[in-house]
């Protein structure tokens, strides 16, 4: 469901400064890029690439899952920039002969953002943009955890999917966010994204569920799911929706995805965002 386990870059020289020409295959790395002052070097983007406004001006020359390598090179790109997963691999070989440099990464965790923001200032020759991006980010983000730091925390499962049922593990990034938004997983398994039966679940027994089912095209969390019945947050309505990418998309709005996910296990706690 989600390729986004593992984490990985091109070690070919890297390009930077003038004359540098991205394609980014990634809505997070575009967010990324235009968050530190490089939003000039996209010449192409994923069609998913949809934040800022400003990236929807930049050609849609590919599909997120499936690469275009034709409409990619008519870009004449110096730099491919995506997520690492089979689909990004197919692209190595093709792009190595054509002596363009490439940067695939799949950040699961805040310190594995920290790291594409200053490979991609480097790159770009945007460093110190990078830096004081990513203090802001953190001031942020730790007016956050203060406010939920002393509060209750609630055994949480955040659902990915629901046919089959696929979970944000502690690994990954929206469990991340989950452990700094003051609630614990049900699933402690190493596993980013781990699949489970209704009946694991039902087992774990969770005080709530995180849906966030909605984003990838489903109906969402309901009683009338089979076997959703048996878990005592849908009887009890325990079931809070999520539909906010910011909570998914792991880039430079992680503090924000942070403060929207805690207000939504903590409303009486911190404001909406």
């Amino acid at each position: 469901l989600f390729a986004l386990a593992a984490i990985a870059c091109g070690k070919r020289t890297v390009s930077t400064g003038r004359g540098l020409r991205i394609v980014s295959l990634s809505p997070a790395m575009t967010e990324t890029l235009f968050a530190i002052q490089a939003g000039s070097f996209l010449v192409g983007r994923s069609k998913q690439c949809n934040y800022p406004p400003a990236a929807l001006e930049i050609p849609a020359v590919s599909d997120f899952s499936e690469p275009n390598l034709e409409a990619i090179l008519a870009q004449m790109p110096t730099l491919v920039v995506g997520p690492m997963g089979p689909a990004t691999t197919r692209l190595e070989a093709p792009l190595r002969e054509r002596k363009i440099d490439t940067c695939f990464k799949s950040p699961e965790s805040i310190k594995d953002i920290e790291g594409l923001f200053g490979d991609l200032g480097v790159r770009t020759k945007r460093s110190e943009d990078a830096d004081r991006m990513l203090r802001r980010c953190h001031e942020s983000l730790q007016t956050t955890t203060d406010a939920v730091a002393s509060l209750p925390k609630a055994r949480v499962a955040m659902l990915l999917s629901t046919k089959p049922i696929y979970l944000a593990g502690p690994a990954s990034f929206p469990g991340d966010l989950v452990s700094l938004a003051g609630a614990t997983h049900v699933a402690n398994v190493p596993v980013p994204y781990p699949a489970v039966s209704i009946e694991q679940l039902a087992g774990w027994d969770p005080d709530a569920l995180i849906d966030a089912t909605s984003m990838a095209g489903s109906s969402g969390v309901h009683a009338g799911l089979p076997g959703f019945g048996l878990l005592r947050a849908v009887r009890e309505k325990r079931v809070i929706p999520m539909s906010d990418d910011r909570v998914l998309r792991p880039g430079p709005r992680f503090a924000e995805g942070l403060r929207v996910l805690a207000h939504a296990l903590h409303p009486s706690a911190l404001k909406s965002p």
